[in-house]
């Protein structure tokens, strides 16, 4: 599975105890926007931190690594249109066992890998974890939504034959006359870049997963604007 922000990351989706906030149309309307409400999620970039995502992931003293998901604009057909704001996502590190394990990064039982690929795709279904509270707005409402669970999105899957990404399921909590209403956020990975990068995410994380790109550095993916979406119904 593609980790975070495949982290990844969206842009009304927020990190450990932050939230980011989502305006989607005028403040003109009082009152909440019937449901079912279905928002495209676009131009948005995936950042893999100052290392990137690599093979053998880089050696690090710090326990924690982040990556930065860009503003993204939003489209909700008939309910309007918005903006999200730039947030980070803040994740563990794998941790060195000893030398070679479980890389050649590691070089003894001390130190941490950022940006190590097979962790970083193995992790989807703990994302929800990272971000227990979005927050976004449709036409002046308030909406906020309680992450309860995470999963990878395949290829074949949400995100298309040759995509990949994360959903975060969960319910609303305001405003209350939807509250427990269900959500879905679906964050599809598109083209890369970054060193020996081949424009496809899933082809090239899928290399350094596979042990055969030992030089490949993903720096950021975008997301797929036609298929990563928010529902809530």
């Amino acid at each position: 599975m593609i980790r975070k922000m495949l982290m990844i990351a969206a842009a009304i989706a927020v990190p450990l105890a932050a939230t980011a906030a989502v305006t989607v149309g005028t403040a003109t309307v009082a009152g909440a926007t019937t449901l079912p409400i279905t928002c495209k999620l676009g131009s948005g970039v995936v950042t893999f931190g100052s290392a990137g995502l690599t093979q053998n992931g880089t050696l690090t003293t710090a326990t924690t690594g982040a990556q930065t998901v860009s503003a993204t604009s939003l489209n909700c057909g008939s309910n309007g249109t918005g903006t999200g704001k730039t947030f980070n996502i803040t994740s563990a590190n794998t941790a060195c066992a000893g030398a070679n394990n479980p890389t050649s990064s590691c070089t003894g039982p001390t130190g941490y890998l950022v940006g190590y690929a097979l962790s970083y795709a193995t992790t989807a279904t703990v994302l929800w974890q990272e971000i227990p509270t979005l927050k976004f707005k449709i036409n002046g409402v308030t909406y906020k939504d309680k992450a309860t669970s995470s999963a990878a999105i395949e290829p074949g899957g949400t995100c298309g034959l040759s995509g990949s990404g994360f959903s975060v399921k969960g319910h609303l909590t305001a405003p209350a006359v939807y509250n427990n209403a269900p959500t879905k956020l679906s964050m599809c990975l598109d083209a890369d870049t970054g060193t020996g990068t081949s424009g496809s995410f899933i082809t090239d994380i899928s290399s350094e997963i596979a042990g055969t790109a030992p030089t490949m550095v993903i720096d950021s993916a975008t997301l797929d604007s036609t298929l990563s979406k928010l529902k809530i119904t």
